[in-house]
This record gives C-alpha cells, structure tokens and sequence, in this order.
C-alpha cells in the first residue's frame, strides 16, 4: 500500500503512473542535493529572499567562499539553482517554484517531527 497526495491509502501496482526508474534515480540526486547543512541553508536563503550574489549568500550561509562555491556547483549540478550575471556578481536563484515547496515541506515536516 502506499498514499496518495491526499493521503489516502491505496493499492499500488505499477501501471503508468509509477515513476521510472530514470525519474527514481533523478529524485535521490534531487534529495542528495539538498542534504547538506550548507547547501539547504542556501536553498533556504533563496526561497525567503529570492534572488542573491555569492557574496550575500556566503553572509548567510557562514560559509568560506572556496566551500560555498563548491556547494554551488552541487545546486547547479542538481538544476535546483541558475544563475545570471550583473556586471562582475553571480546571482542565484531557484530554478523554479518546485525547488522552493521541496525545501519549505521539508523544513515544515521537520519542525513538526521534531
């Protein structure tokens, strides 16, 4: 058994609506991704004030600029950020609303939870 959106029990057998295993796998390095300290402080940055350059997010996040930039990378390569450019700065920013609803109900079940 399994639960729907709504959270009601049903029967699961794998018809269409099962995800492949391309989308499986896509979603634990989604999730890989996101489970780092910094890398969700980042994400978590990014959700409550949008856009941001590298040097805001190294402020908030506490970071070293050489540590940040690899977890940058990690968001990047996971295509949960992209960035632009304003003059010399690298501003970040979610890639879209979903990267955003993964890092609040997370956040909001571990409060819960915990």
């Amino acid at each position: 058994m399994n639960r729907n959106k709504a959270g009601s029990k049903r029967e699961c057998d794998r018809d269409s609506s099962w995800p492949s295993a391309e989308a499986l796998a896509r979603t634990v390095a989604i999730l890989a991704a996101v489970a780092h300290p910094t890398r969700l402080a980042v994400l978590f940055a990014l959700v409550r004030e949008g856009a941001l350059p590298v040097g805001r997010l190294q402020e908030l996040s506490g970071t070293e600029q050489s540590a940040l930039s690899h977890q940058l990378r990690v968001l990047r390569e996971a295509d949960l950020v992209r960035t632009t450019r304003a003059g010399r700065q690298v501003i970040y920013d979610l890639k879209d609303d979903h990267v955003a609803h993964i890092v609040e109900d997370a956040l909001s079940h571990a409060e819960e939870s915990g």
